[in-house]
């Protein structure tokens, strides 16, 4: 029989272990500064990229700004898609009839109407995106990726032991990765060695704290030091990870 062979991610996860923080948030947002490196230096200027853009909106708030930061310093590209966004909003308001000044309506029709006299909510509605944001598109499906590959090697000795020395999940990953896994003997692998994991970084936080004080404060040591920093991100999830419009935790 021929023998499965280990996907990509595996090692890609299993590699990513060692580095501080959440082993999934650190793959994605190398993830997306790649997918934002790709777009910036070889898809913007195509009619396709400008219309899928301008559905959208543009990106969410998030990664529009990682898109100023983006390595190639490709600043023509993104005016053009805003550009392109921008005419887009422009022609969905002009093309929207206006209600400034509506006819007068009985006071039954006012009752019944949903709307105020003179309401904007139908031009707000047609200014929504009716596309998502393509970098968190992009997020949720590696994110996906890596979730699966938790609940198929949890119990793979190399990813167990590289799973329990290193920082573990973020509380939204940990979710995640919870509703994806199904047996029973990996669910407990997951709980035992999550729940290790955070008691381990409360007892440093509980440390920091009982230490800010004039008595202990030239006791603290570099991990208690920085482990209120590092509980942030644990339970809320990496910086630029979560966008606005991602579907994860």
């Amino acid at each position: 029989m021929k023998r499965e062979r280990t996907p990509m991610d595996y090692f890609e996860v299993v590699e990513a272990f060692p580095r501080s923080g959440c082993v999934l948030c650190n793959l994605l947002r190398r993830d997306v500064d790649r997918f934002i490196d790709g777009l910036v230096y070889g898809f913007m200027d195509t009619d396709e990229m400008r219309a899928a853009f301008s559905e959208a909106r543009g990106v969410c708030s998030e990664h529009g700004w990682l898109l100023k930061q983006n390595k190639f310093g490709n600043v023509l590209g993104i005016a053009k898609l805003y550009a392109a966004t921008l005419d887009e909003v422009l022609s969905v308001i002009e093309s929207t009839p206006s209600q400034a000044a509506p006819q007068k309506r009985s006071k039954l029709n006012q009752l019944l109407s949903g709307d105020r006299p003179g309401s904007a909510a139908p031009l707000a509605d047609r200014l929504e995106p009716t596309a998502r944001c393509m970098v968190c598109e992009r997020l949720d499906e590696r994110e996906a990726d890596y979730v699966q590959i938790f609940d198929q090697y949890l119990l793979d000795e190399r990813f167990r032991q590289a799973f329990a020395a290193s920082d573990g999940l973020c509380l939204p990953h940990f979710r995640s990765v919870l509703r994806r896994v199904t047996d029973p003997a990996r669910i407990e692998t997951l709980l035992t060695t999550q729940t290790r994991i955070w008691t381990a970084l409360q007892a440093e936080v509980e440390s920091f704290a009982s230490k800010q004080n004039y008595e202990h404060i030239d006791e603290l040591t570099e991990t208690e030091g920085d482990s209120w920093v590092r509980a942030i991100a644990r339970m809320g999830g990496e910086r630029g990870i979560f966008g606005m419009q991602r579907r994860s935790g």
